[in-house]
């Protein structure tokens, strides 16, 4: 007598569907992992980029207000969201600077500081979330202004005794709900003038 049974090797639709099925799950749970890290990877790199622009905004006005000669706002003891600040903008002409190249200490300086360079206004401050640079001239007409930096929620510069400045900036930041947690700090420095007060 001959066996009927036929070689059944192989999956039945059911064990088919319910494979297929597993497997869809585990690709929308991978899916969804790679979308939430990609969205937190997003946010990280924009707020370095907003830390990283309020930080050099915050050492170019340390830089300037070191040289400033005078600085007429704010007045001492009050912090204030805004600085102003003359200082002496270098010539650019080869005549006003002299060489020293017999002296073992070579270097370039300027004949006369005081007679040749010209005092420039300068404006640092906050408005719309960015922080800004303005040149003023001598009646406050705005010469140029500047975006330094975007996402600044306050610049407090506090007058301290004996040209010392607290520049305190804080970040405006907006979380997504998956992203609450510690506020970032808040980033400051203090400065201590060179120029004449």
């Amino acid at each position: 007598m001959k066996n009927n049974k036929h070689n059944q090797s192989g999956f039945t639709v059911l064990e088919m569907t319910i494979a297929t099925l597993l497997m869809g799950i585990c690709l929308a749970a991978i899916s969804q992992i790679i979308t939430d890290y990609n969205k937190s990877l997003r946010y990280i790199q924009e707020k370095e980029k907003c830390i990283f622009g309020i930080q050099m905004g915050l050492h170019r006005i340390a830089d300037e207000l070191r040289e400033a000669n005078e600085v007429t706002h704010p007045s001492a003891g009050s912090p204030d969201n805004k600085i102003i600040f003359k200082k002496r903008v270098p010539p650019f002409e080869d005549k006003d600077y002299q060489t020293d190249s017999d002296e073992p200490d070579f270097g370039i300086y300027l004949t006369d500081p005081l007679n040749e360079s010209p005092l420039q206004k300068v404006k640092y401050y906050v408005q719309s979330g960015n922080l800004y640079r303005q040149v003023l001239d001598d009646s406050d007409a705005i010469i140029s202004t500047s975006a330094l930096a975007r996402d600044v929620n306050v610049l407090s510069v506090t007058r301290k005794k004996n040209g010392e400045f607290k520049i305190k900036i804080t970040i405006d930041e907006f979380r997504p709900p998956s992203q609450q947690g510690e506020p970032l700090p808040d980033i400051e420095t203090t400065v201590q003038v060179r120029g004449k007060i």
